[in-house]
Formats: C-alpha cells, sequence, structure tokens
C-alpha cells in the first residue's frame, strides 16, 4: 500500500488523530512536518516506538520498520 508524501508511519496515521477545529490542522501540521516526530508507549514496560512520521525518517536515515516496536 503505497503513503502519501508527509504522511507518518506507524500503527495509525493521521485519520487516527480527531480533533475540532485548529487543533486538527496543528496535528496533521506536527505530523507531517520537516521536524522528527516520535511517539512511546509509555503503558508498555521498554517504552516501544509506536510511530515516527517522515521528517523523523529524514532527519535520522533510519526507516520506520528500522524502529517500530524497538526501544532506543
Amino acid at each position: 500500500e503505497e503513503e502519501e508524501e508527509g504522511e507518518g508511519v506507524g500503527p495509525w496515521g493521521a485519520d487516527g488523530c480527531r480533533g475540532g477545529g485548529g487543533f486538527s490542522l496543528a496535528i496533521e501540521g506536527v505530523l507531517g512536518g520537516a521536524c522528527g516526530l516520535v511517539v512511546s508507549d509509555a503503558l508498555e514496560p521498554d517504552f516501544p516506538i509506536i510511530y515516527v512520521n517522515r521528517g523523523f525518517e529524514d532527519a535520522t536515515g533510519y526507516h520506520a520498520e528500522e524502529v517500530l516496536g524497538r526501544n532506543w
């Protein structure tokens, strides 16, 4: 499945972030922006990475497949 440019990579994409008005636009800007973003699951004991955006991939050279589920 091909991904649109600027969309994040993880178990949920931009559609999973629902909010009202300007908030949802701000979230879309962060998720698809040039700044790297990493989200980890604090409910798991080892804090695995569950989401990275395209900015993270561009800045680090790591692809999402290489870091999702890891905890460095």
